[in-house]
């Protein structure tokens, strides 16, 4: 009788996992010597040849990086600009319409749209100048005429004052009025 065949994988068993951390866990430990010696060794065993070609690979590296890096940050923004390109949608979705709310019409004027909760902070800006703007204009308005009132009743006293200078309250009958 022939036994049937070995499969090409065999699964681990809790048992291989332990005996594979141990082994992980003794090269983890000796990691620093070696790496102390390996370093140690190929600085050693440099010959001329090695340390030129050493000299050359780590000079083309720092002369060619720079552009490296700009070539990976062009690529990067070209893919960038693709993929918002394709991700931009025609219209504007606001959230009502993806909640299946109504849509209402979008209106031509500024000043007679509805604010959304998306750009609130713009409409809320607008309409608080708008008010400041108003609020300015009226006080404005008040002290011209509070400056109106002031000039005219300073002319009358002035008029008053030369009338009754020459002795005669009156000696024209004037008046704002006239």
């Amino acid at each position: 009788m022939t036994s049937p065949p070995k499969p090409a994988y065999t699964p681990l068993t809790e048992i291989d996992y332990v005996g594979e951390i141990k082994q992980l866990w003794e090269n983890t430990k000796n990691a620093p010597t070696n790496l102390r010696k390996n370093a140690a060794a190929s600085f050693t065993s440099l010959t001329f040849n090695g340390a030129i070609r050493l000299i050359v690979i780590v000079g083309a590296y720092i002369l060619v990086r720079p552009y490296l890096v700009k070539l990976g940050a062009k690529m990067q923004g070209l893919d960038l600009d693709a993929a918002n390109a394709a991700r931009v949608p025609t219209g504007r979705v606001s959230a009502n319409v993806l909640r299946g709310a109504p849509v209402k019409e979008e209106s031509e004027s500024e000043e007679e749209t509805e604010t959304t909760g998306a750009d609130w902070g713009k409409k809320a800006r607008k309409r608080q100048r708008q008010l400041e703007k108003k609020k300015k204009q009226e006080v404005e308005k008040r002290l011209a005429e509070e400056q109106e009132e002031l000039e005219d009743k300073e002319l009358e006293e002035f008029l008053l004052r030369n009338a009754n200078y020459e002795g005669n309250p009156n000696p024209h009958n004037l008046t704002l009025d006239d």
